[in-house]
């Protein structure tokens, strides 16, 4: 009989603990049922044009429309210009003062100061979808990248963070959503690493196979993905000297071939349209976009909006998945 017992008190603890897993399962779907926000958004391809290369959409900040708000997933966290700030109800704290240079390529434009700050009143809202941010950063950064003045805040990565974010730069619309849409299977699935190196915290990187170093043997590339640059892809200094330029000679099953064949008008270096100069002025080798030190991003290329805007793209940072399908 204790035995019988003893049976039934322990069927009892684990149906009691089924139920109140799946109670809390059924809670937690009820709390966040699945949606998604569509939002235009404004993306200018013409590099003659004022912000070109940029992602825009517009955002209502403690109810204050902001019409040109950067989207900006290389932005550690989002930010908003001091004159903005200074318009807004809000309250907040300063932890943090430091300098940020402005950078646009390898220009240096300026040296500016950058305040942390920490609120509990400051609520944002992009279409329908509304939502708090406990700490950003004040600065005029963006505004002087794209030499917009009107340029009042940046969508950084820890918007990223919160949503599934889906982006369609030929067709001019942003979605924010809590899943993947049904048509993900049409997506190439691409893992992303997680960075949490001093410096570049909490971004998210890709690792890219196809290149050779000049003796021949395979290379694996570190590529920073990046929609707030304004310069476009860039490729560091150092890693262009270790890689055989002979870029046509790539893998054209490779993850290389797939950007190199975007951002270039071919994969080959004779048809890249920048020059690498000698000594002597001499041509010596033509890469598919800028180039610059970055290893302070411990990467060797930066990916832009140059080689987006070829796709319909899908950031899932939650699962850190890159997803791409051609939009051309």
């Amino acid at each position: 009989m204790r035995r019988i017992a003893l049976f039934a008190a322990a069927a009892m603890v684990a149906l009691t603990a089924m139920t109140a897993c799946k109670s809390g399962t059924r809670e937690k779907a009820a709390a966040e049922p699945p949606f998604a926000d569509t939002i235009p958004i404004c993306f200018e391809t013409d590099w003659g044009h004022t912000g070109a290369g940029g992602i825009f959409c517009s955002v209502e900040i403690n109810g204050v429309k902001v019409d040109t708000v950067l989207v900006d997933n290389g932005c550690y966290r989002s930010d908003i210009d001091p004159d903005l700030a200074a318009k807004l109800d809000f309250t907040y704290r300063v932890y943090r003062t430091d300098t940020l240079r402005a950078k646009r390529g390898s220009e240096d434009l300026a040296d500016i100061a950058r305040y942390s700050v920490v609120t509990d009143s400051l609520c944002y809202k992009i279409g329908h979808t509304s939502f708090r941010l406990d700490t950003i950063d004040i600065n005029k950064w963006a505004a002087l990248m794209y030499s917009m003045p009107s340029l009042g805040a940046t969508i950084g990565r820890d918007v990223f963070e919160k949503y599934v974010v889906e982006i369609d730069l030929q067709r001019h619309f942003m979605v924010l959503s809590n899943h993947l849409p049904a048509s993900i299977g049409q997506y190439k699935a691409i893992p992303m690493e997680f960075t949490n190196q001093q410096g570049v915290p909490r971004f998210r990187c890709v690792q890219t196979d196809g290149f050779r170093l000049k003796d021949g043997a395979p290379c694996t590339a570190r590529v920073f993905l990046d929609l707030g640059n304004a310069a476009g892809t860039v490729f560091d200094s150092a890693f262009l000297n270790r890689v055989d330029q002979h870029f046509s000679q790539i893998d054209t099953s490779s993850l290389a071939w797939l950007i190199l064949s975007q951002i270039g008008s071919a994969v080959d270096s004779m048809n890249f349209p920048i020059e690498l100069m000698d000594d002597n002025h001499r041509v010596v080798a033509k890469i598919p976009g800028s180039m610059m030190d970055l290893s302070f991003l411990n990467s060797d290329i930066l990916l832009g909006t140059d080689f987006f805007r070829h796709f319909n793209v899908i950031f899932d940072y939650k699962n850190n998945m890159l997803y791409l399908k051609h939009n051309e």
